[in-house]
């Protein structure tokens, strides 16, 4: 997908009015006992090519139905989309699984003269990746306190989303829960910061964080991608070797390095523990039952006197679960175990 030709742009404003109108009304959450979120909403993104297949289109619009369902209070839940999308989602009869669309624009509209100029030229300004299409949506959400999430995120906790948009961003500008993965934790620990998941990411609509997201999407789009680099050592000793490597080409990985390096003093970053979306965690109990969880398990036993149907380890409530098991029938739940 590359610029937007004029009949496009008709469509982006069509769905953009569509925001516009949804921002005008009454604050989510305000007509069911719930507390006000004026401005409040959760943001799924799509980047789809002729590879796309249908199971993957009706296993994420099934996802955004049942999360749509879940949230309480209610919260209005949009998908950033390039036209490509739209017209899969009407073949097959599914757009209606979200409250709202907005149309992806081009990158070159987000980035200032100077990063262009960066740019030489030399890389197309066009919507190349799943990376790419993420941190544009994330810049034209239509609400001034966003949720994203990946359509893998199986959220179990209702409250969750107001929870974060309402409480969480009282304290932060961003928050985004720590990811367990460190493929090399001396790089990070010189970074100043653990890694961070970008699945979950709930934040603000002001210039600290439009500053963060766009400085991510011009070093996404720079023609020598960055390398990190960090000291070798054994046994906590140095090695005096230098070793560097070529920085993953994700969004998460550009927002964390935008954060650790360039971003403006004034964002305000909370990392929120594994808990809230426990990576590569399967449900337990009955499919379909209420009493059906899952568990992140730490070594902090204090908390396992206190909860003793945790095994005797640390066990903590998921508020949700991730990964892309959450979108295979039959795979979310652990498989009974063998006798």
């Amino acid at each position: 997908v590359g610029m937007p030709s004029a009949a496009n742009k008709q469509t982006s404003h069509k769905h953009n009015d569509v925001a516009a109108k949804a921002k005008a009304a009454p604050a989510a959450g305000a007509d069911d006992g719930g507390r006000p979120c004026d401005g409040c909403g959760m943001l799924h993104t799509a980047f789809t090519n002729e590879k796309t297949s249908l199971p993957y289109l009706q296993a994420t619009a099934a996802a955004a139905r049942r999360l749509r369902q879940l949230v309480r209070p209610t919260l209005p839940l949009a998908l950033a989309g390039v036209r490509h999308t739209w017209l899969l989602l009407d073949e097959h009869g599914l757009r209606g699984a979200w409250d709202m669309h907005v149309t992806i624009k081009a990158p070159d509209e987000f980035l200032t003269e100077t990063q262009r100029a960066a740019l030489g030229g030399n890389r197309s300004l066009e919507l190349t990746s799943y990376g790419t299409s993420k941190l544009l949506g994330l810049l034209q959400s239509p609400f001034d306190r966003t949720l994203y999430i990946d359509v893998d995120v199986h959220v179990l906790d209702g409250s969750l989303p107001r929870s974060l948009l309402s409480d969480t961003l009282r304290l932060a500008d961003v928050a985004m829960p720590v990811d367990p993965s460190r493929d090399n934790d001396v790089w990070y620990r010189a970074a100043g910061a653990p890694p961070l998941c970008g699945c979950m990411i709930a934040y603000r609509r002001n210039a600290a964080t439009t500053s963060l997201f766009r400085g991510a999407l011009s070093q996404m789009l720079a023609v020598t991608r960055p390398e990190y680099c960090f000291d070798r050592s054994r046994n906590g000793r140095p090695l005096h070797k230098r070793d560097c490597r070529g920085l993953r080409q994700g969004d998460q990985e550009y927002i964390y390095w935008e954060w650790t390096r360039a971003a403006d003093p004034a964002l305000r970053m909370l990392v929120l523990p594994e808990e809230y979306y426990c990576p590569s965690i399967r449900m337990e109990g009955k499919t379909n039952h209420s009493g059906a969880h899952a568990s992140w398990v730490t070594s902090w036993t204090e908390w396992a006197k206190a909860n003793p149907r945790g095994g005797g380890v640390g066990s903590y409530r998921c508020l949700a679960v991730h990964g892309r098991f959450t979108l295979q029938p039959g795979q979310l739940f652990q498989k009974p175990a063998r006798v």
